[in-house]
């Protein structure tokens, strides 16, 4: 799991961005990869958090780190585990990880082709994993490193269209 971005412009009860948790006899597995991703939750239900990973320990995982989790009214958790970023940081996850706002140029919409890019001043900018962020952005450009966080790299060139997302959802 690299280099995502999630968007939750008015999340529900029970909103999650990355679930990575086992359930039933559902295994995650090991050599887990979760870098760079970007996860933001605008104001709505105060029961929502950027990761799940009940019933898995670091030892499932080379890497998790360089994820930012954000939450605009301030009300949500980092993970179900952990309350807080610092709470994460204190059992070795995330340990670089971020609890900043983006900084996005707009809020995700049909008229931005669902855009999540960064403003210039954005803290996700650079702040990627060093040597396991993905090597293209969602438009399928090269990422210099250091990588930013999220799925789209900053262009100094403005926003470039990325794919069409598949009918019924997007991705960015």
């Amino acid at each position: 799991m690299r280099n995502n971005s999630l968007y939750f412009g008015a999340p529900v009860a029970d909103s999650q961005g990355i679930a990575l948790a086992t359930r039933g006899t559902s295994e995650v597995g090991s050599n887990v990869q979760v870098v760079s991703n970007l996860i933001y939750f605008g104001a709505g239900h105060n029961h929502h958090h950027c990761f799940d990973t009940t019933g898995v320990t670091l030892a499932n995982f080379t890497a998790f780190n360089n994820n930012l989790c954000f939450h605009a009214a301030k009300n949500g958790r980092y993970s179900v585990l952990h309350a807080s970023l610092t709470n994460a940081k204190a059992a070795s996850f995330d340990t670089v990880g971020l609890d900043v706002d983006p900084r996005l140029v707009a809020a995700p919409a049909l008229s931005n082709n669902w855009s999540m890019a960064l403003k210039p001043d954005s803290p996700a900018m650079n702040a990627g994993h060093a040597s396991l962020s993905s090597a293209g952005d969602r438009a399928l450009l090269a990422r210099p490193l250091p990588a930013d966080i999220g799925a789209r790299e900053y262009s100094l060139s403005g926003d470039r269209l990325a794919p069409a997302a598949p009918g019924g959802m997007w991705v960015d």
